[in-house]
């Protein structure tokens, strides 16, 4: 099913970090996307930090992100052009870079430096995490 089917049909579509594992550590990621352009992040870490924001798809298909800063803790950076794939399991979105690392921009791609390149990409899942 298509990323827009999903919303319609379901509401919202999800994705998470580690190619759509549960780590359980200070690292996990979730992104929910929701009809008329709404998507929130939330970063596990010894809490959870919630951002909420908006989305567009542009006509090359890639996903533009933007947080606001006015939630408790205030965002900070900015989150990279994402490009929408697919693989025989399910959709999956990652940084649309070339030649260049993308660093997450909180806690999460900065705390498992070693494991960096397995945290993308983020894989479409059932639901996100029990809260």
């Amino acid at each position: 099913m298509s990323f827009n089917a999903e919303i319609d049909q379901n509401g919202s579509i999800a994705f998470r970090s580690w190619n759509g594992e549960w780590i359980g550590t200070d690292c996990d990621t979730e992104l929910q996307f929701t009809a008329h352009g709404h998507v929130q992040m939330t970063e596990y870490g010894f809490g959870r930090d919630t951002y909420a924001g908006t989305y567009r798809i542009d006509d090359n298909g890639k996903i533009h992100l933007t947080f606001f800063d006015d939630l408790n803790p205030p965002f900070v950076g900015s989150f990279p052009e994402l490009a929408l794939g697919a693989d025989p399991r399910s959709l999956l979105i990652r940084p649309d870079i070339k030649g260049t690392e993308y660093k997450e921009f909180n806690r999460n791609g900065e705390t498992i430096t070693e494991c960096f390149s397995m945290y993308w990409p983020f894989r479409r899942v059932d639901a996100p995490h029990a809260r």
